[in-house]
């Protein structure tokens, strides 16, 4: 059974390999079109190729013609990518955490979510402090940590909206460092101005804290290209970074 959703993507891809607009994920079949008639001509190819191998449909664990679908928590549709509203209201009534158990539940729900939280690992790295093993367990809260605490709070449930990328687009990746973290962010020029695709950062390494100015700037440089790879290989990208040598 480990091996089932494997087996499931490798036989979809048998008898739908020469099918547009349809990808199989887990166990499910996700088929996307840009307009209703194609849609409804998609769905119509992908049903009769599904008939021909021997296969059935469950009506009742079918969802068509919507115009979103929740994947890991995650909301995409319309263009846009949001996280589940039901785990940001979780995080929106999250209390002030006691133990270190309570702040690791927090921070594993929040980092999950990184992707839409700009500096998150700068913000959280107070936070993380408090989880290391010559801290007692009962957590001793002041102003600098509760700020951190309530600016996750705030930035994940302040309705924030990623765009899903156009590949036909180039992309746009601007970088920053601070003394604690770097970080990135990937973005696409649309009619109203630039649009967030995805946030990421990281803490820097104690070694790391000891490079020069210019050093962690072309370190986030790197860092950041190299871990969005997935969007810049072999595509032009616009790298945006004011560096100030000292």
């Amino acid at each position: 059974m480990k091996t089932s959703p494997a087996t499931f993507i490798r036989l979809m891809n048998s008898v739908l390999q020469n099918a547009d607009h349809v990808v199989a994920y887990f166990d499910d079949l996700v088929v996307y079109s840009d307009e209703w008639n194609t849609h409804l001509e998609d769905i119509e190819r992908v049903v009769i190729k599904l008939q021909e191998a021997g296969l059935t449909i469950r009506p009742s664990k079918c969802k068509l013609g919507s115009d979103r679908i929740e994947c890991l928590s995650h909301i995409i549709g319309n263009g846009m990518i949001q996280p589940d509203p039901n785990k940001v209201r979780a995080v929106e009534e999250f209390p002030l955490p006691i133990t270190k158990t309570n702040l690791k539940s927090f921070l594993g729900l929040t980092g999950y979510y990184r992707q839409y939280i700009g500096k998150y690992a700068e913000i959280s790295a107070v936070l993380t402090e408090m989880l290391k093993k010559n801290r007692q367990n009962k957590l001793q809260w002041d102003p600098k940590t509760t700020d951190a605490f309530r600016s996750l709070k705030h930035a994940l449930t302040t309705s924030p909206v990623l765009i899903t990328p156009g590949f036909q687009k180039p992309f746009i990746v601007q970088t920053d460092a601070s003394q604690f973290a770097i970080g990135a962010v990937l973005s696409q020029e649309m009619c109203d101005g630039d649009h967030p695709v995805a946030y990421l950062s990281r803490k820097l390494l104690p070694r790391e804290q000891n490079y020069s100015t210019i050093e962690k700037e072309l370190l986030a440089i790197v860092w950041a290209i190299g871990s969005l790879s997935y969007y810049l290989d072999g595509r032009n990208f616009f790298l945006c970074r004011q560096i100030t040598i000292p």
